[in-house]
């Protein structure tokens, strides 16, 4: 079974989906790369006001750090 399954068993994302998940090793350490994109046609939340709206996130790649898998460092790439 790969990652990408086990994530989308355990965590649901309804406004995204998991594209690819690589290991990597930084400074000695490996650690999981999760990259997640929104969903084609879905209404996204603005971070502003809170309100369903139709647009793209501008902001540069950034990574948010998830709970570890069997001791190894999980980010999700967005």
């Amino acid at each position: 079974m790969q990652i990408k399954c086990i994530l989308n068993r355990v965590q649901k994302f309804q406004s995204f989906v998991y594209e690819r998940v690589r290991l990597v090793e930084e400074s000695g350490d490996l650690i999981l790369l999760v990259d997640i994109a929104p969903r084609a046609n879905s209404w996204l939340k603005c971070s502003k006001c809170g309100r369903l709206c139709r647009g793209y996130d501008t902001l540069g790649r950034r990574r948010f750090e998830f709970v570890p898998m069997w001791g190894i460092k999980v980010f999700f790439c967005i």
